[in-house]
Order: structure tokens, then sequence, then C-alpha cells
């Protein structure tokens, strides 16, 4: 995990397996990847997810199941951010293109 990143990523997961991978090459394809983190928090995953983000050097965050709400598990990652912007996506997501963050980023920066 980068020690300063400008953007850290909050995703959500449970029983990914069938997204997560491509949801993650995505995000590590942005041009500005450099400067992101990638927070997973997972509420129990049973198919393998959590062996897919560890090939990718991602440690997820485990909460239990039945504690997993929309709101609170996004503010629990926002706890372990470390990035100046925030953004949270889901594990089904997949990027446009390899200027997603780029261009949000721009569009913050620039108001």
């Amino acid at each position: 995990m980068m020690d300063n990143p400008k953007i850290s990523i909050i995703i959500p997961v449970l029983n990914g397996i069938a997204t997560i991978e491509n949801c993650i090459k995505a995000i590590q394809s942005q041009n500005i990847y450099e400067q992101c983190e990638i927070i997973v928090i997972d509420s129990g995953s049973t198919d393998g997810s959590i062996e897919v983000l560890k090939l990718f050097g991602i440690e997820p965050i485990s909460i239990l199941k039945e504690t997993f709400n929309h709101g609170a598990t996004r503010n629990l990652g926002v706890t372990h951010a470390k990035g100046e912007f925030i953004v949270m996506t889901v594990q089904d997501a997949v990027a446009a293109d390899n200027h997603w963050l780029e261009n949000m980023l721009t569009i913050l920066i620039c108001q």
C-alpha cells in the first residue's frame, strides 16, 4: 500500500469472484494509479474473492456479513484511507478507460 496516496479507492466486496479481478485490473490500469491506494472491505466472502485480492497485493479489511451496512461499511473504509480524495466503487464496476480517475480528479481540483 502506498504511504502517501492522493486517491483512496474504497470497494465493499461479498463473494465477488466473478467480477473483482476485472474491477481491480481496471483500477490498476489507470494512468495515475501510482497515486492510488485500494481499500477493500470484505463481508465474509466464501468464494475465493479474498485469495484473488491477495494475488493483487490487497489485504482486505474483514467484517462479519451480518454487520454489513452500505453507509457504515464505506465509512469504515474511509477511516482507513490515507488519500486526499476518496473514490467509492463496487466490486462489479469496471472503469470505461484508463483516464477515469484522472478525469474525475481534474474536475474536482478545477471546481
